[in-house]
């Protein structure tokens, strides 16, 4: 009896450590398309510029928005912010999040694998916090370096998703 409470006891933690807050806002979104289009390759990130390791430790997505602190605080052109996961490598089939409603510093899973991510902000203001694609576990983190800009993601197996205060 104890085994079986304590084996239900970590599911139901390992749930809590990796669960999405929300379900997408949207499915099937093509608007990511039409952004500008460069790739995230996991293995050689440094190379073109791109942020990786693990943990994350902050940052924000470009344009920098103000000094404001984060989605609690946002810079009045922050929102609305949807952070597009896509089932292909031209963000033409999305799922949006809406940013802001995500918690930050939280790993989050999509539930399913993405090939490409895209930040879309209307306001083209940037983010005022770091957001990250990770690796099935939350890890092997990449940033995404600017909104409204579409990335491949090559190199790993990316489920999981972070926003960094």
């Amino acid at each position: 009896m104890r085994f079986t409470l304590s084996i239900i006891g970590s599911i139901l933690f390992s749930l809590a450590i990796e669960a999405a807050p929300t379900s997408p806002v949207s499915r099937n979104i093509t608007l990511g398309a039409t952004f500008p289009h460069a790739t995230f390759n996991a293995t050689h990130s440094m190379r073109i510029g791109i942020t990786a390791g693990a943990p994350p430790t902050g940052g924000s997505t470009l344009p920098h928005g103000s000094s404001g602190g984060g989605p609690h605080t946002p810079p009045a052109n922050m929102w609305p912010a949807t952070l597009l996961l896509c089932a292909t490598t031209d963000c033409a089939n999305c799922d949006g999040w809406d940013m802001a409603s995500v918690p930050v510093n939280e790993c989050f899973s999509a539930g399913y694998q993405y090939y490409s991510v895209a930040i879309d902000q209307p306001s083209n203001g940037g983010l005022s916090f770091g957001t990250y694609v990770e690796q099935s576990g939350c890890s092997g983190y990449l940033q995404v370096q600017a909104v409204n800009t579409c990335y491949t993601i090559e190199g790993g197996t990316f489920e999981d998703y972070i926003l960094v205060n």
